[in-house]
Formats: C-alpha cells, sequence, structure tokens
C-alpha cells in the first residue's frame, strides 16, 4: 500500500509538472500571438493615420514650390510624417507580416523618409547652393524634386490604401516568374 501511494505520489507529481509546462507554453504563446496582433493593428492604424497626413504633406510642399516659383523660399520645419509604430515595432513583428507586405512598408516608410528630409534641409542647402552659384538654376533643381516627391505621395497613398485594405502591392515583383537563362 505504501509503494501504491509513493507510485501514485510520483506519477501526480510528473503529471503536474507536465500539465504545469504545456499551460505556461501555451500561456506564453497566446500572449506573444496577442502582443503581434496588437502592434500589426497599432501599424494599420498609423498607416491610416499617415494616409491622411498625406494631403497635408503634399500641401506643404505645394506651398513650397509656389513660393520657389516665385523667388522665394518657405522656411521653417515642418511635421514629420508619422513612424512611431513602424520604428518601434517593425523588428518585433517582421516574421509576422507577408514578404509583401514587409517589402511594401518598406517602401512606403523610406519614401516618407525621404520627403521629411527634404522638407527638413532644402532651405539650408538651397541657400547654399545659390551662395555657391555653381549650379545654373538651383531653385527649378528644388521644384523638380519637389514634383517628384508629390508624386511618390501620390504612390504612397495606393501603397497604403493597398496595405490597409489587406491586399498589399507587390513592390519588388516577388510574384513574377525569374527570368530563364
Amino acid at each position: 500500500m505504501v509503494d501504491d501511494k509513493a507510485f501514485w505520489g510520483i506519477i501526480g507529481t510528473v503529471l503536474g509538472v507536465i500539465i504545469g509546462f504545456f499551460c505556461n507554453v501555451a500561456h506564453t504563446y497566446y500572449l506573444k500571438r496577442m502582443r503581434t496582433c496588437e502592434l500589426k493593428k497599432a501599424l494599420k492604424d498609423e498607416c491610416i493615420s499617415l494616409k491622411n497626413q498625406l494631403p497635408m504633406l503634399i500641401d506643404i510642399f505645394e506651398q513650397c514650390i509656389q513660393k520657389l516659383s516665385q523667388g522665394k523660399i518657405l522656411p521653417g520645419p515642418a511635421v514629420h510624417s508619422l513612424s512611431t509604430v513602424y520604428r518601434s515595432s517593425i523588428s518585433e513583428i517582421y516574421p509576422y507580416l507577408s514578404l509583401k507586405e514587409r517589402n511594401l512598408l518598406h517602401v512606403v516608410y523610406e519614401r516618407l523618409r525621404v520627403g521629411d528630409e527634404i522638407l527638413e534641409n532644402y532651405v539650408s542647402i538651397l541657400s547654399r547652393e545659390l551662395q555657391e552659384g555653381l549650379i545654373n538654376d538651383p531653385i527649378q533643381g528644388w521644384i523638380i524634386r519637389m514634383k517628384d516627391q508629390i508624386d511618390s505621395y501620390r504612390i504612397v497613398d495606393n501603397l497604403l490604401k493597398s496595405y490597409i485594405n489587406k491586399n498589399p502591392i507587390d513592390v519588388f515583383n516577388i510574384d513574377a516568374k525569374p527570368l530563364s537563362d
């Protein structure tokens, strides 16, 4: 009888450890899954906000172009495009995004970064170019660059729309058949 109690005690302990282990694994998996879902939702929300911010960014560039066309420079920093969620969480949710989503988000955020840098630096660079006199018409060059950025924002708008609608555009043509040798 004593041996039976010891045997069942050991079995109970082993089963308890096994059940506890699997419960812990399931709980950890659940928490990780919930965190990933929360971050993906936050990223989608940021993309929705970015899509709504684009008209403001385009307007700033159009105002700059208008002033440059008049020979004036519209100084002052502009509000940067949103990127808080992307920058803080992309490495954590990267494995949980499809290849198309990762590529699309990379292109979107890089195009936005370029626009932010143009707005942040164009006054000082243009002023230097005007002082140096090495470029024939630096103002026209900046007008072209800013029009190109507006076109880039329009591309970003389409990319964001496809991401938000869960039908990401294949920006790097990963679905294209490879060329035969």
